[in-house]
């Protein structure tokens, strides 16, 4: 699959919103994943470590954990999703953080594998609610490693016109992401809710506030960035649907929502379904 190029995508992108049609992104750790979210129309693929542990069956912030490095997964992740997709983008996460990663480099090969944009994943932006906090965030944040990295991953990637797509946690964060020239911007709620491993999470009327106040950030800092919602109790169609009623963003990303959960909920179904059947 050809890399499609920046301006292509936000013209698609910006047209479906014209349309009052959600943009939907998704998260695929396995290929088959990839084959079925194109099949359904999906305007945005996500490559990034935390699908395959997902598709494992371990918790996705296993991948913001130091048990495999997160560019080589991401990057074999990739080769897979590249070859099992015909024209829908592929948005891969990068680990800015990473002390060895010449980022210019990986980004570059990145591209020339097939992927059409980056996105900060693995992410130290919700340090203060997330796998990475206390301590061991605030060392890195002194260090050096800490979310600047990441505003600085857009920025080159900006530069270079390639998409972007950035997570944040809080609106101070949101601002950065877009005068670092992020196309979208994807407030987070905490992980997902529902399934075998997914995460306590509050209702969608409580975490709409949040979202509102960093989609208003993000507007008000470029009217033409796009918005997508991801996280906490955002599990399904309808809790998506309400919380775009709530707070005006312009579509969801979802990654235990779009294969994970999916995934466990079918084929619980389907095999229930095979022992239903009788010997003779």
């Amino acid at each position: 699959m050809r890399q499609i190029c920046r301006n292509e995508i936000i013209k698609a992108l910006h047209e479906k919103i014209r349309q009052k049609r959600l943009v939907i992104a998704g998260g695929a750790g396995l290929g088959i994943v990839a084959k079925m979210q194109e099949a359904a129309g999906i305007d945005l693929i996500m490559a990034y470590n935390t699908g395959p542990y997902r598709m494992d069956g371990t918790p996705s912030f296993i991948g913001h954990m130091s048990y495999g490095n997160c560019n080589k997964v991401t990057m074999e992740l990739v080769d897979i999703l590249v070859n099992q997709t015909e024209s829908v983008p592929i948005i891969a996460g990068v680990g800015a953080e990473d002390p060895f990663l010449d980022l210019s480099d990986h980004i570059e090969q990145l591209c020339y594998r097939g992927v059409s944009g980056i996105t900060n994943v693995p992410t130290i932006g919700g340090r203060h609610k997330g796998s990475l906090q206390g301590p061991v965030a605030l060392d890195m944040e002194a260090n050096g490693f800490g979310f600047a990295k990441e505003v600085e991953m857009i920025r080159y990637c900006r530069n270079r016109n390639i998409l972007t797509a950035a997570y944040t946690f809080e609106t101070e964060q949101v601002r950065q992401m877009v005068q670092a020239g992020a196309d979208i911007i994807a407030p987070h709620v905490g992980g997902t809710a529902g399934g075998l491993t997914g995460s306590a999470a509050l209702s969608v009327e409580a975490v709409a506030d949040k979202i509102s106040r960093m989609y208003q950030a993000a507007v008000s800092e470029n009217p033409d960035v796009i918005v997508l919602c991801h996280g906490g109790p955002l599990k399904d169609p309808e809790s998506v649907r309400r919380c775009i009623e709530l707070t005006g963003v312009q579509g969801f990303i979802g990654a235990s929502a779009l294969e994970r959960i999916p995934v466990e909920r079918e084929l619980a179904k389907v095999v229930r379904g095979f022992k239903k059947t009788q010997l003779r």
